[in-house]
Protein backbone atom coordinates (compact mmCIF):
# COMPACT_ATOMS: atom_id res chain seq x y z
CA UNK A 1 0.00 0.00 0.00
CA UNK A 2 1.42 3.72 -0.98
CA UNK A 3 0.16 7.05 -1.51
CA UNK A 4 -1.19 10.03 0.37
CA UNK A 5 -4.35 9.15 1.69
CA UNK A 6 -2.55 5.74 2.79
CA UNK A 7 0.03 7.74 4.85
CA UNK A 8 -2.01 10.39 5.92
CA UNK A 9 -4.49 7.56 7.21
CA UNK A 10 -1.32 6.34 8.92
CA UNK A 11 -0.37 9.68 10.98
CA UNK A 12 -4.06 10.03 12.00
CA UNK A 13 -3.69 6.57 13.61
CA UNK A 14 -0.91 7.44 15.62
CA UNK A 15 -2.71 10.02 16.68
CA UNK A 16 -5.17 8.28 18.43
CA UNK A 17 -8.02 9.37 16.95
CA UNK A 18 -11.80 8.62 18.65
CA UNK A 19 -12.72 7.33 14.93
CA UNK A 20 -11.06 6.94 11.52
CA UNK A 21 -13.22 6.23 9.12
CA UNK A 22 -11.24 5.50 5.71
CA UNK A 23 -13.49 6.66 2.64
CA UNK A 24 -12.71 4.69 -0.34
CA UNK A 25 -14.01 3.77 -4.04
CA UNK A 26 -12.99 0.06 -3.81
CA UNK A 27 -13.66 -1.83 -0.65
CA UNK A 28 -11.30 -4.36 -0.99
CA UNK A 29 -8.17 -2.26 -1.00
CA UNK A 30 -9.51 0.02 1.71
CA UNK A 31 -9.72 -3.11 4.16
CA UNK A 32 -6.01 -4.00 2.71
CA UNK A 33 -5.00 -0.46 3.53
CA UNK A 34 -6.80 -0.59 6.95
CA UNK A 35 -5.08 -4.11 7.89
CA UNK A 36 -1.74 -2.19 7.78
CA UNK A 37 -2.53 0.40 10.07
CA UNK A 38 -4.23 -2.19 12.52
CA UNK A 39 -1.21 -3.90 12.92
CA UNK A 40 0.98 -0.92 13.81
CA UNK A 41 -1.77 0.64 15.74
CA UNK A 42 -4.17 -1.92 16.82
CA UNK A 43 -6.18 0.33 19.18
CA UNK A 44 -7.54 2.26 16.41
CA UNK A 45 -11.28 2.58 15.89
CA UNK A 46 -11.37 2.47 12.24
CA UNK A 47 -14.01 1.62 9.74
CA UNK A 48 -13.84 1.17 5.74
CA UNK A 49 -16.62 3.31 4.09
CA UNK A 50 -17.64 3.20 0.36
CA UNK A 51 -17.52 6.38 -1.42
CA UNK A 52 -17.57 7.49 -5.15
CA UNK A 53 -16.99 11.19 -5.22
CA UNK A 54 -18.59 11.42 -9.13
CA UNK A 55 -21.93 9.86 -7.73
CA UNK A 56 -24.22 12.18 -5.93
CA UNK A 57 -26.34 8.74 -4.88
CA UNK A 58 -22.77 7.39 -3.15
CA UNK A 59 -22.68 10.89 -1.65
CA UNK A 60 -25.64 11.45 -0.43
CA UNK A 61 -25.72 7.93 1.29
CA UNK A 62 -21.55 8.61 2.55
CA UNK A 63 -23.39 11.99 4.34
CA UNK A 64 -26.04 10.08 5.28
CA UNK A 65 -24.39 7.20 7.13
CA UNK A 66 -21.86 9.88 8.90
CA UNK A 67 -24.72 12.39 10.22
CA UNK A 68 -26.17 9.17 12.22
CA UNK A 69 -23.19 7.42 13.09
CA UNK A 70 -20.67 9.89 13.35
CA UNK A 71 -22.46 12.84 15.06
CA UNK A 72 -19.37 15.16 14.05
CA UNK A 73 -16.33 15.25 11.50
CA UNK A 74 -13.47 17.30 13.08
CA UNK A 75 -11.25 16.58 10.15
CA UNK A 76 -11.34 15.97 6.20
CA UNK A 77 -8.73 15.13 3.93
CA UNK A 78 -10.03 14.54 0.09
CA UNK A 79 -7.50 13.05 -1.51
CA UNK A 80 -9.32 12.47 -4.61
CA UNK A 81 -7.05 11.44 -7.98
Amino acid sequence: MSGIGFEAAHQLAALQPSRLILACRSLPSGRDALKSILAQYPQTNADVWELYLDKFSSLKAFTERARKELGRVDILINNAG
